[in-house]
Parts: structure tokens; sequence; C-alpha cells
């Protein structure tokens, strides 16, 4: 407890007792004060109701009324009978209302109200017997006889009203006594209690301010004996104990702390001082090997790293410094520049370091020699070390070998020229592509022209439309090994896995290049070497294009002497092998090394004299590598060449081996003289093509087959006259829609048809070959797909075919 709290208590005692002095004076003066007013209130209340009583109910009261209206008969004095009435019965209620009545004064209250109810009963009494008198003899009711009468019925006793009166009198006489004998005794109590409580406070008081004034002497006294030892500088006395926690015992704990901390402070004192000396021990050891890590660091640096005084002398270097010269570190640092690098190369260096030491960053490249008398090139930085007052004290230098670099440049550079090479080839293909386009156009326009001229034959007619065709077909080849290029650079090349004979495969392909090779008297051979698998599981298609292009390409460039195409099976790599060898002109290896190339041929005069684009062998390895094989080629010039194909036939395991030649004889019929078969069924047919020559062209071959046609020149046109045709439950029986018009192309036109319900054929014409392209064409609504430039045979069929398979028709509207 705190020595202010301790004072506080006993000046509290002291005050609690006054405070309790003064309270109980005011308690009991409340009390009396109360007690007081209570008792004047009481009696007066019994005076003034016991007067109201006596006046509402005496010979001016309620009597009176009573009396009078007997005798005079008037009607105002009952109204007055009944308000006296009225008011002695609330006197009687507020009088009752007062707590310490006794029973007495209750008995008499109940009297009083008694007689009242009596004095009520003789009005009522007299009230009739006056309007019964009236009603009899009106003239005569205040006769002597009748006031008699109503006198005798309406006297009353009262006797017992009066001595009523006076018990009430007597009992608020002794209720006054009583309260004041009790107001007597409770102010000599009250008295006596202030005084003793007066005398038991100040008692109280002096004790506790006696015990407690002691007490604090002491322990002050124990403080000012240990502040005079500590002042002597002795520390190591026991603390002293704390007993109470107030002022002094905080005081108490303040001194046993400072005590403690001077005790400790001096022990920490020698201690740091014994500590200070080992870490200047240490902090030495850690500058050295602070000093030894940086050491480490360069060292491991595969660039020279050294700092240069404004002398040109090397203070530090790091290891990279002895590999290069070939000497330890202790001989380069403190040597100059000049004697380490030699005269010339510092001479080199030396104009780069004066302006490094000017405050300068300085990088530049020069050639050095390392101990080996190797010339390397490298790159040097000069850093200036720059003190706080802007002088320059010396020139931190990184030497880095960029001779790696340099030949990593040159490689680039190559590379750019070889880059330029490719860019110059493109060009050339570029303009090989143009000639060999515009080749053929020059043919079909000039002969389409020769074809109005009226003079013409049957047979020079007949001799310029075949010309067209082939070269229409050669365009369309160019077109088809572009595209097929493309596809295959973007990775949009899928193949088929189909099962196919392979022998009549080899014949079929033989058959198709024959014209080409009797028009040049070269012979063809067809070698097989058994045993051969039956069938092979890959793309026929991709096969016979890969051997197409190679035994053309063998055809063309072979001016006499024969063409072999030979297969082999090898059963331990499990590939089908195909040599093409001619006796054609050869190539170098020079030549060999760049033939796959797809924008070069063997050389420009090759290109000038046999023409071609270039693509076709391109096209064709890549194709054999998607097959699962390769193409390579042996070539001896003028002697000629041989080009193998390989590839996966697919699993053989379950395929029959053939072990000998089938008999059967070369077909030589070509495919270009195939007849168009007339179709089994003739339709109507809506043509949606915006192209006018299409049109007729396209029209011209329906019609000849026997076919109606009907035309459309965009979208929107085909879409209204289908539409309109189905409503009339006459739909056409097929519609060829271009996918590519004005006004709206085909794709939608397709979809608002299929989305209104039409339900007949609808075959799209397009020029774009893909099978992306074929999806799409599927995904709008169309029932098949042909491509442009228009095959007859195959349009035809492919329209025989729907025919074949009518569609449902379409209710009438």
């Amino acid at each position: 407890m705190r020595i202010r709290t301790k004072i506080l208590l006993a000046n509290s005692v002291a005050l609690i007792g006054l405070t309790a002095l003064i309270g109980l004076s005011l308690a009991g003066y409340y009390r009396l004060d109360k007690q007081w007013f209570w008792f004047r209130d009481t009696t007066l209340t019994r005076h003034n109701e016991l007067s109201d009583l006596r006046s509402a109910v005496g010979y001016g009261g309620a009597i009176h009324h009573l009396k009078n209206y007997v005798l005079r008969g008037e009607p105002h004095y009952k109204r007055h009978f009944e308000n006296s009435i009225n008011d002695a019965n609330t006197s009687i209620s507020r009088y009752r209302l007062i707590p310490d009545l006794t029973m007495i004064e209750r008995e008499a209250l109940a009297q009083i109200e008694l007689m009242l109810e009596t004095y009520s009963k003789k009005m009522e009494q007299a009230s009739q017997l006056r309007a019964s008198m009236a009603q009899n003899d009106p003239k005569n009711i205040k006769s002597n006889n009748n006031i008699a009468l109503l006198d005798a019925v309406i006297r009353v006793d009262d006797q017992p009203y009066i001595e009523a009166h006076r018990i009430l009198q007597i009992a608020v006489s002794e209720s006054e006594n009583a309260h004041l004998d009790q107001l007597s005794g409770m102010l000599h109590w009250v008295m006596a209690l202030v005084v003793v409580l007066a005398l038991s406070t100040i008692a109280a008081s002096l004790i506790t301010c006696l015990i407690l004034g002691q007490r604090l002497h002491n322990r002050i006294q124990k403080l000012l004996d240990r502040a005079q030892i500590i002042g002597d500088g002795v520390f190591t006395e026991p603390v002293l104990p704390v007993h109470i926690n107030d002022e002094i015992g905080e005081l108490t704990t303040a001194t046993n702390t400072m005590q403690t901390e001077l005790h400790c402070r001096t022990l920490a004192i020698e201690k740091a001082r014994d500590d200070f000396e080992l870490r200047v021990v240490a902090r030495t050891t850690e500058l050295e090997r602070s000093h030894e890590r940086i050491r480490m660091m360069t060292d491991s640096v595969p660039v020279l790293i050294g700092y240069i005084n404004r002398v040109y002398e090397y203070e530090f270097i790091n290891r990279a410094y002895e590999g290069w010269f070939g000497i330890g570190r202790d001989q380069i640092e403190g040597s100059s520049m000049a004697a380490l690098m030699g005269t010339d190369a510092f001479a080199l260096a030396k104009p780069h370091l004066d302006e490094a030491l000017g405050g300068k960053i300085v990088q530049f490249e020069m050639s050095l020699e390392d101990r080996n008398k190797t010339t390397r090139e490298i790159a040097v930085t000069y850093t200036p070390e720059i003190d706080s007052d802007g002088l320059v004290l010396g020139v931190y230098a990184m030497s880095a070998d960029i001779t790696s670099h340099k030949h990593a440049a040159n490689i680039m550079e190559i590379a750019k020229e070889n880059a330029e090479a490719a860019n110059k080839s493109k060009t050339s293909f570029l303009a090989n592509m143009s000639h060999e386009i515009r080749t053929p156009m020059t043919a079909i326009l000039g002969y389409a022209d020769l074809l109005s001229e009226e003079t013409l034959s049957e047979a020079q007619r007949d001799e310029h439309i075949n010309t067209i065709k082939r070269n229409g077909a050669h365009l369309l080849g160019i077109i088809n090994d572009i595209l097929d290029l493309s596809k295959i650079e973007a990775d949009k090349m899928e193949l088929e896995r189909i099962k196919t004979p392979l022998e009549p495969l080899m014949r079929d392909v033989l058959s198709l290049v024959r014209v080409r090779a009797e028009a040049k008297n070269i012979q063809l051979n067809l070698e097989m070497n058994y045993p051969l698998p039956q069938c092979v599981v890959s793309d026929p298609v991709r096969i016979r294009q890969v051997l197409i292009n190679l035994i053309g390409n063998a055809i063309k460039f072979t001016q006499e002497g024969s063409v072999t195409l030979s297969a082999v099976y090898n059963q331990d790599a499990k590939r089908v092998r195909i040599d093409i060898t001619d006796s054609g002109i050869g190539m170098t290896e020079e030549q060999v090394d760049r033939l796959f190339s797809p924008f070069s041929q063997a050389d420009s005069s090759t290109t000038r004299k046999f023409g071609g684009t270039g693509l076709g062998l391109t096209i064709s390895r890549r194709l054999a590598k998607m097959l699962g094989g390769d193409i390579t080629v042996t070539s001896v010039p003028d002697k000629g060449s041989t080009f193998t194909f390989e590839f996966d036939p697919g699993p053989c395991d379950a395929v029959d081996m053939v072990h000998e030649a089938p008999n059967q004889q070369l077909d030589t019929a070509s495919t270009n003289t195939a007849t168009i078969n007339t179709p089994h069924h003739i339709g109507s047919i809506l043509l949606a093509e915006d192209s006018i020559d299409n049109q007729r062209l396209i029209s011209l071959i329906l019609r000849k087959a026997g076919h109606e046609v009907e035309l459309a020149d965009n979208g929107q046109i085909a879409l209204e006259k289908a539409s309109l045709a189905w409503d009339n439950a006459v739909p056409y029986d097929v519609i060829l829609m271009d996918m590519q018009m004005p006004e709206m192309d085909g794709y939608t036109a397709t979809a608002r048809l299929r989305e209104n319900h039409y339900d007949g054929w609808i075959i799209a014409l397009t020029a774009h070959a893909m099978k992306s392209d074929r999806e799409k064409c599927i995904s709008a609504g169309c029932d098949d797909f042909a491509t442009k430039p228009i095959d007859k045979k195959k349009l035809l069929d492919l329209i025989d075919q729907c025919l074949d398979q009518p569609r449902p028709q379409a209710d009438a509207a």
C-alpha cells in the first residue's frame, strides 16, 4: 500500500467518522423533521376533516337543510341537503386515509356514516309524504297538521352523532400528545449517538497517525544508510527487503536496482575492455580474410582484373594475369605495364589509360599476345577510382578475351551471306515460277483465240483443244505442287492409311507416264524383285504422287536410253524400296547437295533447258519422310542417276508375300483418254455461280448430259429460287453452290436453306481444294464437294450418285 494511500487512509478514518457524524446528524434531523412534518400534517388533517364534518352535518349543514325543506318545501334545500351529505362522506373518506387511525376513530366514523344514511332515508320519506300531500290537498300543504306530520317523520335522535364527534375530538388530542413524546425521545437518542461517534473518530485518527509515522521513519532511515554505503562504492551488500509496495518500497526497489546495475556495469566495463582487445584481433583477421575472399573472387573470373596506379604500375592483379602472361603474381604486382605488356601494346593502351586517369570510363578493343605468343582479341574497360575530393587515385582494369566472339561474328556474317544467297535463290525461283506459269497460260490464251477463227478444220480445232487441255493440266500441276508444299510447310498435310495392292499401283504409275516416255522414244522398264508384299497399308495417292514425280524427272532429264522402275522389300528394315534409274545427264555432288532445296534446281542452265518449278523433288522427299521413309540420290555426270524411294508399307506380318510375277500385261491405256459415261438419271439443277464464263461452261456440260439447268448469279438469288421451289413442292434435284459469291456467299446461302428445313441435295463448288475447305463446306450444310477446275466426269458421276438416292420431297404449301 502506497504512503499517500496510507495517509489518505488515516485521513479517511477521521473523514469517515466526521462524515458519519454529519450523516447521523442529518439523518436524525431529517427523521425529526420528517416526523414533525408528518405529525403536523396528520394533526392538521384530523382537525380540518373534523371541522368539515361538523359543518356538513350540524345545524348549519344536512340537518338544517332537511328541516327547512320539510317546513318550506323549497327544492333548493333538498339540493343543499344532498350536497352536505356528499361533503360529509368525502370528509369521512379523507379522514379514513390517515395512516395511524385508532379502532375507536374508525367506529366513530362508521357511526356518523350510519346516521347520514338515516338522514338520507328520512329525506326520501319526507319527499314522498310531501308529494302525497301536495296531490291530495295542494292548497293546505303547509297547514299545522301537515307540518307536524312531516316533523314526526323526519325526527331523528342525533345523540349518536354528538357522541361520535366527541370521541373523534378526544382521539385527535391523544394522537398529538403521543407524537410529541415520540419526537422528544428521538431527539435525545440522536444527540447521544453524535457525541459517542465524534469521540471515537478523534481517537482512531490519532492512533493511526502515530503508527504510520513511526513506520515511515524507520524505513526512510534504512534507505539513508544504504545510500551512504553505495556512495562509498560498496555494491556487494545484500539488497534491502521490500515488504510493502508503496513509494518507499519503490524507492527501495530502485535503490536495489541501482546497486545491482552499478555492480554489473563495473563488471561489464572490465569485460568490455577484455572483449575490445579480442575484437581488435578478430577484426584484423576478418580484414585479412575479406581481402583473401576478394582475391579468390577475382581469381575465379575468367577475365583479366587489375588495379593500376597513377605511375602505370600494377598494385593488384587476379590469377588470370598469371595464366595469360605465364608468370607469378608476386612478379606482376609492383611491375610497370610497359614491362608486362610490351612497349608496343602499352603504347596502344596508354592513351586510353590517360583518359581514364582523367576521370572517364573508357572501353576499347585491342590485340595482345598471351604467353604462347598467340595474338588474341581483348575488350578492355578502364574505370577510375575517385575519392571524395574528386581526385583520381588509380584505375580498375578489366580485360576480356573476345576472340571466340569475333569468330562467332564472322560465322554470323557467313550466315547472313547464306541468307542473302537463299533470298537470291527465292527471287530466281519466283522468276522461274513466273516463266513456268506464263508459258502454259500463253498457250491456253493463244489457242483459245485461234479457236474463234472460222477457217479452222476439224482436225486443227481438235489439236488446238488438246493443246489447251494439256497446258491447263500442266498449269494445274504447278498450282498443286505449290499447294502441297504450303500444306507441308504449315504441317497441314494429312496422310491416309489404305490397304493397296503394290504391283498394280506401280503399273498404274507407269501407264500414266508412258505417253511422255514414248514421245521421247525412251524405254520404260519395270523390275519386281520378289518376294514382295501383296499389299501395303499406306497412302496410295501420295505414293503415286512421289513415283510420278521421280519418273517424270527421269524422263525429262533423259534424252535417250531408258528409265527403269525397280521394287524390292527389305525384310530386316521392313521397308519397301523403289529405285528409279535413268540414263540421263547425271549430276555432280554439288548439284546433288542442293537438289532438294525448295527454291532451286541443279543449276540455272538446267532451268533454261529443261524447265520446271524446282518444287517436285522437295515435295517428294518430304512426302517420303511422312510415309516413314526417305529419298536418296546417287548420280554420275553424263551417266545417269538413281533415285531411291523408301517407305513404310505398314504391318506386313498378316499380308501375303508374292514370290513370282502374276500373268498380266502392262496397262498402256492413258487416264487422259477416259470417256464420259452418260448418266443414268436426268434432273433439274440450280447452278449458283457468279462467273459468267463458269456459268456457260458448267451449264453447257450439264445440258449436254441431259440435265435441266437454272442459273443464279449470287447466293441471295439462289436462296430465293431454292426456297420458292421448295415451298411450291417442285424442288431442284441438285443445287451446285459456288462458295465465294457477291451479295451472299455459298456458305451463308447453304446455312440459311438448312435453317429453313431445305432437305435437297447441295454440292459445293470451290477452287479451294484442301481438306479443311471440304470440312468447312460440309459444316455449312453441303452434302458433297467438287473442286475447280471442273472435272466433267467426276462432276457428272457425283450428280448421278445424288440422283440415285433421292431426298425427301417438300410438301406443297
